[in-house]
């Protein structure tokens, strides 16, 4: 039983860390799928470029990310 108990709790621990960040992207992926299917209401070709965009520019914070996340650790370079 106690074997069972720490399976359960380091489950727990483990849903702990990642739900938040799960809740936090789909939350996020709600948002865009509202802005595009509203700019698709107004005009149908509007909501495939909305969405395209937002994926565009959320790519693009990516990439500045993680550019600077190596430059911090390349020592500035």
């Amino acid at each position: 039983m106690s074997r069972f108990r720490s399976f359960i709790g380091a489950v727990w621990r483990v849903l702990a860390l990642f739900v938040p960040v799960l809740v936090s992207d789909l939350i996020g992926l709600c948002a865009i799928a509202s802005i595009s299917y509203g700019a698709w209401l107004i005009y149908e070709p509007a909501g495939y470029i909305v969405s395209g965009v937002i994926v565009l520019l959320g790519m693009m914070l990516r990439a500045r990310s993680r550019a600077i996340a190596r430059q911090g650790t390349a020592g500035g370079i």
